[in-house]
């Protein structure tokens, strides 16, 4: 897991990491607050930006149900309300619910009492990945 120590100026970034920082960027932190986390200069996001201009960066179901998570929504139907504001889709709650299972499975949601929680321990308190 890539943490912000080990994310130096000049270190090789796979597509799908640059992938999974922009999309922190349109959903968590502002440039400058991006840039800081990961040790990118403004000149190599804006690079990114560029780059994958002709690819929207928006979530999928599951980045976006872990963005309604990080946000704070705890229930199914808050996350279906967060995502229906995000990007303008209904989902039923039996899609939400397979994709809380699998969250679950791999670490990133906890059911604590019946409600569903981001685990920042997924993304060691926001200083590796949330995706």
């Amino acid at each position: 897991m890539k943490t912000r120590s080990s994310a130096l100026p000049n270190e090789a970034h796979s597509p799908a990491e640059i992938r999974k920082i922009l999309l922190e960027q349109r959903y968590f932190y502002t440039a400058r607050q991006l840039c800081a986390k990961w040790h990118i200069t403004p000149y190599r996001l804006r690079q990114w930006k560029q780059t994958w201009r002709q690819t929207p960066i928006i979530g999928d179901r599951r980045e976006l149900v872990i963005v309604a998570l990080h946000q704070g929504a705890h229930d199914i139907a808050g996350i279906i309300a967060h995502l229906d504001y995000l990007d303008h889709a209904r989902y039923t709650p039996e899609e939400i619910g397979e994709v809380l299972a699998q969250l679950v499975l791999e670490g990133i949601a906890v059911n604590h009492s019946g409600a569903l929680h981001y685990d920042w321990r997924h993304s060691a308190n926001d200083t590796s990945y949330i995706f």
